[in-house]
């Protein structure tokens, strides 16, 4: 009995396994095949200025405009930030993936409270950093 028992939780465990019980690699392809599907103008992007430089929001929420994402609120981040970062509320990791790439940007990562107080609702964040300073010049 005990033998049928192990034998009913090894075959029972590499199904659930096989069929996509796992929450491994399958679900990253899945957000980024929806990802995929989503059209930059469906992603809201908030743009902060991580730097004291002015005006370097607004230089990169102009190019969020240009590679056709929807623009959210451009704005300062209370924080300063040394390398440019794109952020994301939970859910929204592959869109902030296809932003950060599209714009170049290295550091993808979950939203902080206070930057996404400051999104007003934008699922993804680009937070520009010291190291994009220039961009404003």
């Amino acid at each position: 009995v005990a033998l049928f028992l192990v034998l009913v939780v090894l075959v029972g465990g590499g199904a659930y396994l096989l069929f996509g019980g796992s929450d491994g690699g399958g679900g990253e392809d899945g957000s980024k095949q929806a990802a995929a599907k989503v059209k930059p103008a469906e992603i809201e992007v908030a743009v902060l200025n991580g730097t004291a430089v002015p005006g370097l929001a607004a230089v990169f929420g102009d190019k969020v405009e240009a590679k056709g994402f929807g623009l959210g609120p451009v704005t300062n981040s209370s924080s300063s930030f040394a390398s440019s970062v794109v952020m994301f509320e939970r859910g929204h990791k592959a869109e902030a993936r296809k932003v950060a790439k599209q714009l170049g940007i290295a550091t993808v990562q979950l939203m902080s409270g206070e930057i996404e107080s400051v999104s007003a609702g934008a699922p993804v964040a680009v937070v520009v950093g010291e190291d994009n300073a220039e961009a404003a010049e």
